[in-house]
């Protein structure tokens, strides 16, 4: 009394799991057989426990009965082959399957879904799918980091997928440019700067900075680093300084500007250059994020279970000191965070 193997693959932590008669699942680790899983193209199933009932007016040896069937009050109750399942993919569309092979395996029609590809796809096969085309994965597509002890598992979506023209312009930042990687939450609270020192609080100079290319980066599993490319970042500009080649900086991971965010800065000199040095996200353009509420809920992100506010990278100066950075409130929303309060980080990055 034999039935098929069980595997189910478990998005929120990212995975491959066998599920033994117990339901006890068991963690798959042979590479053959996850790229096997892998490439199957069955999203998630719909069905409904079916039974065949029959009487029995004798007596029953429950020990000795197989597994599925059981007995209750004379009658013997045994779950039975579906012939119809509902199938549908991450978009909820319903699609169309044959059974093959008696009933023992399912052959699926399915509707192209690129979100299911991003998250099955490997990371060289990602890199490769968007060198060639950048909006190869959906805009919101999104996949989990396993980012060790010190991290844990994080959720990455796709935030940008596009290469306008403006790109191109001499001095652009390239933070908004191309196949952008976003994390959805809040990895860690961490400070700007450890003190009171002008020299500290430029992006190129503050500690945050080599945190999130050291710490954070150093976390990211290794066949995800060898994707992500080198990012020329433009982190602000003092109206009065001549020098502005101390503000571009070459990174592997980022934070995001007010203008990435919201469409508009929030004392952010990035964007009040003319022409501007950078853009919005397409993610969040194209789900209409401004500054004006309740637009912005979007840009909400949270620690563990509760919303924090997290850092972006345009410095604010008032009065002539470096006293504040842009930050993205716990409500979505613009605000000011001072450079020596230990607030949300949650950086982005670029495949290529």
């Amino acid at each position: 009394y034999e039935s098929p193997t069980i595997y189910i693959y478990y998005g929120e932590i990212g995975g491959w799991y066998s599920l033994d008669e117990n339901n006890e699942a068991t963690y798959i680790e042979d590479e053959e057989l996850i790229n096997k899983l892998s490439n199957l193209n069955i999203y998630y199933v719909n069905n409904d426990l079916k039974t065949f009932t029959l009487d029995a007016d004798y007596e029953v040896d429950t020990t000795k009965l197989p597994k599925g069937v059981t007995y209750e009050e004379n009658k013997l109750n045994a779950s039975v082959l579906i012939n119809n399942f509902t199938i549908y993919n991450s978009n909820g569309d319903e699609i169309e399957y044959e059974l093959t092979d008696k009933g023992t395996s399912l052959s699926a029609k399915y509707a192209d879904d690129q979100c299911f590809n991003f998250l099955k796809d490997s990371w060289d096969v990602i890199a490769t799918n968007v060198s060639e085309n950048p909006s190869y994965y959906p805009l919101g597509c999104t996949k989990n980091v396993d980012m060790g002890e010190e991290f844990g598992i994080h959720k990455i979506r796709v935030a940008n997928n596009t290469t306008p023209e403006v790109c191109s312009t001499k001095g652009f930042s390239q933070t908004a440019c191309g196949f952008v990687l976003e994390f959805t939450d809040i990895l860690t609270e961490y400070r700007m700067v450890s003190e009171l020192a002008p020299s500290a609080t430029l992006w190129q100079y503050n500690q945050m900075r080599p945190y999130v290319n050291g710490s954070i980066y150093d976390a990211l599993p290794t066949k995800l680093k060898n994707v992500i490319i080198d990012t020329t970042v433009i982190s602000g500009y003092d109206a009065n300084d001549t020098n502005k080649d101390k503000y571009i900086t070459t990174d592997k991971l980022y934070l995001l500007s007010s203008v990435e965010v919201w469409g508009t800065p929030f004392h952010d000199s990035i964007t009040k250059e003319n022409p501007a040095l950078t853009k919005q996200l397409d993610f969040y353009k194209d789900l209409g994020v401004t500054n004006i509420w309740d637009s912005f809920v979007v840009a909400t992100k949270k620690l563990g279970n509760n919303a924090q506010s997290w850092w972006l990278r345009n410095l604010y100066i008032a009065d002539g000191f470096t006293k504040c950075y842009g930050k993205v409130a716990d409500d979505g929303g613009p605000d000011i965070g001072f450079i020596m309060d230990t607030l949300g980080v949650s950086p982005a990055f670029r495949i290529g």
